[in-house]
């Protein structure tokens, strides 16, 4: 009993069933233990278990030349995948990093326009959601408040929590598809069942850059 990896291309011995790597024409490559935890972890959103996993599998390639070509092939373009998922994360996770900054520094507004730029394009809608629990607390004040037709600030502080939260996100979300702007910003409110509030934000991530002749003119 054994079979033959088709990734490393090493006889394995024994009574262990290989690890089968579906092709996408249906066609099925036997695979041991340790190739196929190398094709699985192409596919985690760890940088550093998809950067091993990576130079793992390119060492497979480069020592099995007899490999078939379809498998090569299937290979390579999850290898290429996984490449483009890792740039993404470390994108991610950069616009996370700077997020504090991005947040103080991203012109944006509920209007559609910034005076002295011009928007050089459209990056995309995008849309952000919050859903918070109000609390025992807020839900009593709140009564209290309605009772005597009062304000009531353990409700306002729960909204404004959220309406930042969602905000934060807008602009991460803004920083990831492209954009340095932010413009149409919209907020709606949701009560649901069970004490919880939501806050849904939108608006049109932009790229703008500075309106050089309107600028001039008025120099």
């Amino acid at each position: 009993m054994g079979f033959i990896c088709a990734v490393c291309g090493e006889k394995k011995s024994g009574f262990s069933m290989p690890y089968q790597i579906f092709g996408k024409d249906g066609r099925e490559y036997p695979a041991c233990i340790a190739c196929s935890k190398i094709y699985d972890a192409l596919g985690s959103k760890d940088c550093g278990e998809l950067e091993r996993a990576q130079a793992d599998l390119q060492e497979k390639l480069r020592m099995n030349p007899q490999m078939e070509l379809s498998l090569r092939d299937l290979l390579q373009k999850r290898l290429l995948a996984s490449r483009e998922r890792l740039q993404k994360i470390g994108e991610r996770q950069k616009v996370r990093d700077n997020l504090a900054t991005l947040q103080k520094t991203m012109p944006q507004t509920t209007g559609y326009s910034f005076e002295g730029y011009r928007i050089e394009a459209y990056c995309g809608v995008v849309c952000a959601e919050v859903v918070m629990g109000t609390g025992f607390f807020s839900e009593w004040s709140a009564s209290v408040s309605d009772l005597f037709g009062e304000h009531s600030n353990a409700f306002e502080s729960k909204l404004e929590e959220a309406r930042r939260a969602a905000m934060r996100r807008l602009v991460e979300k803004t920083a990831l598809a492209g954009g340095n702007a932010l413009i149409g910003i919209d907020f709606d409110y949701v009560n649901f069942a069970g004490n919880l509030m939501g806050v849904i934000a939108s608006g049109t991530a932009v790229k703008i850059e500075t309106n050089k002749v309107e600028n001039e003119k008025q120099d």
